[in-house]
């Protein structure tokens, strides 16, 4: 049942905020993230350091599910993880 993996906005389960971000509704959503991690997920991996990007991925996509959650965001987590990528590259460069 990989249905119970997406975040149930009704009845959530604490392990959907760490699942949801995985989770993608078409062929063309997962294309879209694996686009994204692509440009953005080796950057963050050199700035911060593999597990300290895995935490931060992670911790992004929690946050962005309890925002679609209460409703504060209407996305799910990967934008979260990608929200944070975009931070953390756009930061380095700016230091350069």
């Amino acid at each position: 049942r990989l249905a119970l993996l997406r975040l149930d906005h009704d009845h959530p389960r604490w392990f959907q905020f760490l699942t949801a971000p995985l989770c993608h509704v078409s062929l063309r959503h997962l294309l879209t993230d694996a686009a994204a991690t692509l440009t953005f997920g080796g950057a963050l991996e050199r700035r911060l350091g593999g597990p300290a990007a895995l935490a931060a991925s992670v911790l992004c996509g929690a946050a962005a599910s309890a925002a679609s959650l209460f409703q504060i965001l209407p996305v799910g987590g990967s934008l979260g993880v990608l929200v944070v990528a975009v931070s953390v590259v756009w930061t380095a460069a700016a230091t350069l």
